[in-house]
C-alpha cells in the first residue's frame, strides 16, 4: 500500500473545536521535487482553507488572560516552537489565508495579530496578499520577525525561524515588530532614496492597502505616516483614486450528498472517546455512542430502526 506522507514527520490538523480531521507531512529532508509540507486528501470533514494549526491551543491562552495577542506563522513547526516559548500562535499551513481562517481568527477577538512572514520572496508576498483580509475584518495588525539574542548571531547567520533557535538551545524567544506602513514601505523602497518608480510602487501597491481599510480614521492616520515616510505631500496621496481589489477564496471540493451514513458519522465525531464503548464481545465491532437523536434527521432514524 502507497502512503503518501512516507518518510516525513507526521502532524495532525485539528479543527477548532480541537478535533483531529487530517493529517500534514513534513520532510525530514530537503528535497528539490517534493513539497516540504504535504497534507492528507481533502474530505468531507477536512478542508486545507478551514484549519488554523495551533487554533485551539491559542484559544485557551487567550481566553486566560495569559495574552491578549495572536502570532500569525508560516508552517507548522514554526508554530509548534513559538507555543514552545509560551507565545499563542497559529499557522495556515502555508502562504494562503482564506475568509473561512480570517473568520476563525476574528472570533479569537485578538487586540493585535503579529503576522510573521518567511523572510523570503514568498514571505513578502504573503503579508501583501494576506494582511488586507485582517484588515477589512478591522483586526490591527504589525509584521514581526524574530530576535536573533547577540550570543547568536554569529552562529545563526540569514533568517532565523523559532525552530532555529529551540534547535540551538535559547531558553528564551522575542520578536520584534514593525507597524504595517512602515514595513511595506520599507519593502518597497529597499533602504534606497525614493526613486519615480518606487512612488509610482507606492501608488499602485500601498495606497490600495490603506484605502481598503474600513476604517476611516485608521485610513487618514496611514495616509499621513506614508506621506512622513516617502516625503509625497498628504494631497497627492489623498488624490490618488485607486480600484477595491477583491479577494476570491479558494475554490472547494465538489459537494457531497448527505447521506444516513454520513449523517452518523458526522455525529459521531462531534463526541469524544469518552463517549464511545464496544461490546465485550470483540466478535461484534458495534459501538455504541451516547448521541442526541434530536440532532438527527427522522429519515436517518427511521433507516436506524429497521436495520437495527
Amino acid at each position: 500500500t502507497y502512503d503518501p506522507l512516507h518518510g516525513r514527520v507526521i502532524i495532525p490538523l485539528r479543527d477548532t473545536l480541537g478535533r483531529v480531521v487530517g493529517f500534514t507531512g513534513r520532510q525530514m529532508e530537503a528535497k528539490e521535487d517534493s513539497p516540504k509540507y504535504k497534507n492528507t486528501r481533502e474530505t468531507v470533514v477536512f478542508h486545507k482553507g478551514e484549519v488554523l494549526f495551533g487554533y485551539k491551543n491559542a484559544q485557551e491562552m487567550i481566553r486566560r488572560g495569559e495574552f491578549k495577542h495572536l502570532l500569525v506563522v508560516e508552517g507548522q513547526l514554526k508554530a509548534i516552537a513559538s507555543n514552545h516559548y509560551g507565545w499563542p500562535t497559529i499557522s495556515a499551513g502555508g502562504t494562503a489565508i482564506t475568509p473561512k481562517q480570517i473568520e476563525a481568527v476574528k472570533r479569537l477577538e485578538p487586540r493585535t495579530i503579529y503576522y510573521v512572514p518567511d523572510r523570503d520572496k514568498a514571505g513578502a508576498e504573503a503579508v501583501w496578499r494576506n494582511v488586507p483580509l485582517f484588515r477589512a475584518e478591522r483586526l490591527d495588525v504589525k509584521i514581526a520577525s524574530v530576535k536573533i539574542p547577540d550570543h547568536l548571531k554569529e552562529k545563526l547567520t540569514g533568517k532565523v525561524d523559532p525552530d532555529d533557535l529551540l534547535a540551538a538551545g535559547e531558553a528564551k524567544l522575542e520578536y520584534q515588530s514593525s507597524d504595517l506602513v512602515t514595513w511595506l514601505y520599507r519593502q518597497t523602497v529597499k533602504g534606497r532614496e525614493l526613486t519615480p518608480g518606487d512612488a509610482l510602487n507606492v501608488s499602485k501597491k500601498i495606497l490600495p492597502v490603506i484605502q481598503q481599510h474600513p476604517d476611516p480614521l485608521v485610513r487618514d492616520v496611514e495616509i499621513r505616516q506614508l506621506a512622513k515616510l516617502s516625503g509625497v505631500s498628504e494631497a497627492s496621496l489623498r488624490s490618488e483614486k485607486t480600484p477595491k481589489r477583491t479577494f476570491t477564496p479558494p475554490p472547494r471540493i465538489p459537494h457531497q450528498r448527505m447521506t444516513p451514513a454520513r449523517q452518523l458519522c458526522a455525529s459521531l465525531l462531534k463526541l469524544n472517546a469518552n463517549q464511545l464503548r464496544c461490546r465485550d464481545d470483540p466478535a461484534e465491532i458495534w459501538w455504541w455512542a451516547f448521541l442526541d437523536w434530536t440532532d438527527l434527521p427522522l429519515e436517518l432514524v427511521g433507516t436506524l430502526q429497521l436495520i437495527a
